[in-house]
């Protein structure tokens, strides 16, 4: 990065919001924090910077330095992440109920906006906390998730996140369907197995 050319300076924010970016996948938070001032100190136009510094300081457990970031930030947060932000400090905080209604609304907004990069970040937000809670049934749902996100057919639609919860057959549907096709995987290769062992006899 020291030798970049002078003439590159617009892409120097860039490179340092990808850099941030990269880092908070991997789980290196400190880094993340680095290059997240870096590409704001050279005035990186993206939003989604935003949240980079408070999430990362929550996965540190520097909840305190977490609070204080969102509090000085929020009211210049982009109206889009601010879901996310005020997530972040009701589950530092134990708030529960905003928790939900907090992260539920930003995993919403994003699948209607179709930023599928943000996707696996926040369903393993999601899954900590119902893990945690020991909320079975919302783990499940969002086990559905991950696997259709993985399987590449995630919608809004399709989220068991949003199924109608006055309509628990619905839940029950797509549990049964998920555990379904597994079921299929098994006997599928179960019977594989019989015929090479019965080629083998034979």
């Amino acid at each position: 990065l020291n030798n970049i050319d002078q003439s590159s300076n617009k892409y120097i924010s860039t490179i340092y919001h990808s850099l941030a970016w990269c880092y908070l996948l991997n789980c290196q938070y400190s880094e993340c924090i680095k290059y997240t001032n870096l590409a704001i100190e050279n005035k990186d136009p993206s939003c989604a910077l935003c949240y980079f510094i408070p999430y990362s300081y929550y996965k540190q457990n520097e909840y305190l330095k977490c609070l204080d970031y969102i509090e000085s930030h929020l009211e210049y947060a982009d109206d889009f992440y601010k879901p996310f932000l005020q997530a972040i400090s009701a589950r530092i905080q134990k708030q529960n109920v905003d928790f939900e209604k907090n992260i539920i609304l930003y995993y919403q907004s994003l699948l209607q906006n179709n930023v599928y990069e943000d996707i696996p970040l926040i369903q393993n937000f999601i899954l900590d906390y119902y893990t945690e809670t020991n909320n079975k049934d919302m783990m499940i749902k969002i086990l559905i998730d991950i696997k259709s996100f993985n399987d590449k057919d995630l919608t809004l639609k399709s989220s068991t996140l949003f199924v109608d919860s006055s309509n628990p057959y619905l839940l029950k549907l797509c549990v049964y369907l998920n555990s379904f096709s597994v079921l299929i995987v098994y006997y599928t290769l179960y019977t594989l197995m019989n015929v090479f062992l019965y080629s083998l006899d034979s």
